[in-house]
């Protein structure tokens, strides 16, 4: 999982939890970054900026931004966490842990085809996404991208509204749209078998 994703992530369930509870899930101390507001702690713990044995045993150095479980998740302790805390952390991911923001970022350029340049890119995160984001925090997520080889990216002609400058342009490659591909069928399989659930839920609260 990226980092700027899972910090995303804590600080979402920390606001829900605020929300529902009253109170946040790790009481941890907030930053500003590109992405907005994150728990502080948390990001250091994601950099190996901070240290603390039980998050080194569980989860693995930052490698291309990315951090993962070593050990099986059945292992991770969840005594310190209630059920109303775990059940909130699930549902979170459920909702937000596919849209992190190199997939937006891939579904906007798709969405652009001749159009996907920065600024474009950064308008469409917004009015598509709901994604706020600096045109750098752009960049750096498209760069992220080309290294991946999901997207690639070319200097298209100067023009006379940029001031003679030219536009860095991107396309979607084949490996880009194989896990886009990939990323929506994971969900249709998972949505599968659980729309009775939903309906159920709907007339429950119709009939409240």
């Amino acid at each position: 999982m990226g980092v700027h994703q899972l910090v995303k992530l804590v600080y979402l369930a920390d606001r829900e939890g605020l929300i529902r509870h009253g109170r946040p899930v790790t009481y941890d101390a907030y930053v500003s970054i590109q992405w907005g507001p994150v728990p502080s702690s948390t990001l250091n713990l994601a950099n190996r900026d901070l240290p603390f044995d039980m998050w080194a045993r569980l989860i693995s150095e930052r490698k291309h931004n990315d951090v993962s479980l070593i050990v099986d998740a059945s292992d991770v302790p969840t005594d310190r966490l209630s059920k109303a805390e775990r059940d909130l952390i699930i549902e979170v991911y459920q909702r937000f842990g596919h849209m992190d923001f190199e997939h937006l970022t891939l579904l906007a350029v798709l969405r652009l085809d001749k159009e996907a340049y920065g600024a474009r890119i950064q308008r469409e995160l917004e009015e598509q996404g709901g994604r706020e984001a600096s045109v750098s925090a752009v960049y750096i997520t498209l760069t992220r991208l080309e290294g991946k080889g999901l997207v690639t990216s070319w200097m298209g002609p100067p023009t006379e509204a940029r001031g003679g400058k030219a536009k860095r342009h991107f396309k979607a490659t084949p490996a880009g749209l194989r896990a886009l591909s990939e990323s929506r069928d994971r969900l249709i399989r998972m949505w599968s078998g659980v729309e009775h659930a939903m309906s159920a839920a709907g007339k429950v609260d119709d009939a409240k």
